[in-house]
């Protein structure tokens, strides 16, 4: 399936496609991404770092990572989740369940 991964700064990238119809996914790791191989891997340049708040307490990547998307579908009937703490293991997810395949517009952001 056809992706287009656009870096739109050090910190925000823009994916376009389809996610798969019938439980179909759309999974988006990091660069570093081990294990099980993402559908789209972010560009090396996207810049994210482990950092903690003033009294010390790490911030999770879950926290620090923001996933807004918009669907050119009038009624998607997607489902997105973030999962894992590492830079490895962390995925962001797209579910659809409907009976047909639904084009996104994904913006990932670090902050």
């Amino acid at each position: 399936m056809p992706f287009t991964v656009r870096q739109i700064s050090d910190s925000k990238v823009r994916i376009t496609g389809p996610v798969p119809r019938l439980g179909g996914q759309l999974v988006i790791g990091l660069h570093e991404a081990t294990g099980s191989e993402p559908t789209v891997r972010l560009p090396e340049a996207f810049i994210t770092k482990d950092y903690a708040y003033p009294d010390g307490h790490p911030v999770a990547l879950q926290d620090a990572i923001n996933v807004t998307w918009t669907s050119v579908s009038d009624t998607p009937t997607i489902s997105v989740a973030k999962t894992g703490t590492t830079h490895q293991d962390f995925r962001i997810t797209f579910s659809e369940s409907g009976s047909s395949d639904t084009g996104v517009d994904v913006l990932v952001m670090f902050h």
